[in-house]
């Protein structure tokens, strides 16, 4: 369980956001369709829009929509690929399935706004421990974690802050395994600028080799601030959402969809973290503080300005 959570608190580490005006706020309630909307896959426009093309694949995977343009399958275009989805209706759900014939992840209980972006979701880890797994029975196994998501938007339509809740749900008699996480990040003139984070985990467990007494109480708190320090000249004409600083589930897929939101008018070039790491083991506290700097990839983009392709992601294609 401890190595389950210090895995959480690193990916936390690799998310986020400074506090931003909730004076243009987009459509934020999480009281919209519980399904995909279709504008949201177009990019440059409405779908009616001569000038917007239809996102139809990223990264070696095919995106295929219903007659009502909501996405109803994700389809591998290679043999060898290790990953697969799914989609389930009623209730709408996507599936994710790794290299591993006993776990999979399971997003559902969406909520998405009039504009297309999730404004919550509810993400499952789930794992089968005997032999029964076959193609039927993948996003069927047992809950063995949970995460629940809940997003916020500007009138621009970029993400301005995430809220996490976490627990892990396979526990012993008397362990306790939960946390809670904050992201918010600023922009200037389109341009994401500052990002920053703040993560509690909680938990106890037993452990007789330990010490004499077997269960041990721990909290772990993690802050974190990434400041933007340069950005790509070439600007991100549709405001496409491709460079993932929140760390958030399927962005490979959601992200380029559109699921996400808009992303900055300029890509972020460059950009300086400061991590302050704090673990309270039964009244003991250690802290550390890390700093480190990054350089992230250029987009390759077309004629008209759509991207075609970004590392993480891979070629995106358009209809």
């Amino acid at each position: 369980m401890k190595k389950t959570l210090l895995f959480l608190l690193l990916l936390f580490m690799g998310a986020s956001a400074v506090l931003v005006s909730c004076k243009d706020d987009d459509d934020n309630d999480g009281g919209g369709s519980s399904s995909p909307v279709a504008s949201a896959s177009y990019v440059g426009g409405s779908p009616e829009s001569s000038n917007a093309r239809q996102v139809v694949g990223v990264g070696g995977y095919s995106f295929i929509y219903n007659d009502d343009d909501i996405l109803s399958r994700i389809s591998s275009s290679s043999t060898s690929s290790s990953v697969s989805y799914s989609i389930t209706k009623d209730p709408y759900a996507v599936i994710e399935k790794g290299s591993s014939r006993y776990e999979s992840t399971k997003i559902s209980d969406f909520r998405f706004n009039s504009q297309g972006y999730i404004v919550s979701m509810r993400v499952a880890q789930l794992e089968r421990d005997d032999d029964s797994y076959t193609d039927e029975t993948v996003g069927q196994e047992e809950e063995v974690e949970v995460n629940t998501y809940n997003f916020s938007y500007n009138g621009a339509g970029q993400m301005t802050s995430v809220s996490v809740s976490y627990e892990e749900t396979d526990l012993d008699e008397g362990e306790v395994a939960k946390g809670t996480a904050s992201y918010s990040c600023s922009y200037e003139d389109g341009d994401l600028v500052a990002l920053s984070s703040n993560a509690t985990l909680t938990y106890k467990w037993e452990d007789v080799s330990y010490d004499e007494d077997g269960w041990h109480e721990e909290t772990d708190e993690i802050s974190e601030e990434l400041t933007i320090s340069s950005h790509y000249t070439q600007e991100n004409t549709y405001m496409q959402n491709v460079q993932n600083l929140f760390d958030l589930p399927l962005f490979r897929i959601f992200g380029p969809l559109g699921w996400y939101g808009k992303g900055s008018k300029h890509l972020v070039k460059a950009y300086t973290e400061k991590t302050t790491y704090s673990e309270s083991i039964d009244g003991e506290t250690k802290t550390q503080t890390f700093k480190n700097s990054y350089t992230l990839s250029q987009a390759e983009c077309d004629e008209d300005g759509f991207i075609t392709y970004y590392t993480n992601i891979g070629t995106i294609e358009y209809k």
